[in-house]
C-alpha cells in the first residue's frame, strides 16, 4: 500500500463503546501517517456530522458536512488522530481494531461535557 494515499480503504464503521457508531482501523497505522480526508459538502452553517474550517485570509468559518467514513469519528480528550484542515493524521501508532478518535475542541467540550475537565 502507498502510505501517501492514506488508509481510507483500511477503515470500517462499527458500533462504538464511546458513542453510537465509530471508525476503526483494520490495520496497524504508524504515527504521523496520513489516514484519510474528511469529505463532504462545503456549507456556511454549522452541521451535526461535520468539521469547521476557517479561511486564513478572511477569517470566515465554513463547515464541511461529512459524507465519508470519517464523519463517524468520535471525540476523545486524548485522541489518536488530529485534523489538519480536512486531513486526518495519526498522533500515535494506531493498532488494528482500534477506534479512530480526535478532539472535537473546547467549544464542543464546553457545550456537551461541561463537567469534564481537560
Amino acid at each position: 500500500m502507498n502510505i501517501g494515499q492514506g488508509f481510507n480503504d483500511q477503515l470500517e464503521i462499527r458500533t462504538s463503546p464511546i458513542h453510537g457508531k465509530g471508525v476503526f482501523s483494520k490495520v496497524f497505522i504508524p504515527k504521523d501517517s496520513f489516514i484519510a480526508e474528511f469529505t463532504g459538502t462545503l456549507i456556511v452553517k454549522d452541521v451535526r456530522y461535520g468539521i469547521r474550517l476557517t479561511d486564513p485570509i478572511t477569517g470566515m468559518h465554513y463547515f464541511v458536512e461529512g459524507t465519508g467514513t470519517l464523519r463517524y469519528v468520535n471525540h476523545q480528550i486524548n485522541p489518536n488522530t488530529k485534523l489538519s484542515g480536512n486531513r486526518c493524521v495519526a498522533l500515535k501508532d494506531i493498532q488494528a481494531n482500534e477506534e479512530i478518535t480526535w478532539d472535537y475542541g473546547a467549544e464542543f467540550q464546553r457545550l456537551y461535557h461541561p463537567n469534564v475537565w481537560c
